[in-house]
């Protein structure tokens, strides 16, 4: 990060502590808008350190785990609601069937 602020302060001309904190108000702007796994993996980059592809990876994949988890539990909630309303239907179209043909065995008898 250090060249950065160099870099910024030189093509700038303002003092280094002005070009640090510029760079940090950018920087964080940025990674607000990107993934958290690839956010961190910025902070990696400008202290010299590779991309971590793997790191990245995991994070995409524990997110999509839990979107995946939330989706799955909507869908098992709508099921059972609509289970629920079907058995429920069910149950009162047998019972006017069954008294539909209580009365038809007593009109033939």
């Amino acid at each position: 990060m250090e060249e950065l602020v160099k870099l910024v302060s030189e093509k700038t001309g303002i003092s280094a502590e002005q070009a640090k904190s510029a760079v940090e108000a950018v920087l964080g702007a940025v990674k607000t808008k990107l993934p958290a796994s690839v956010a961190g993996q910025v902070d990696n980059l400008l202290a010299g350190k590779e991309f971590d592809y793997n790191a990245v990876l995991k994070g995409q994949l524990e997110n999509l785990k839990g979107e995946a988890s939330e989706k799955f539990a909507d869908l098992k909630e709508t099921a059972s609601e609509k289970l629920e309303d079907f058995k429920e239907s069910a149950s009162e179209k047998l019972e006017d069937l069954k008294d539909d043909a209580e009365g038809f065995i007593k009109k033939l008898f």
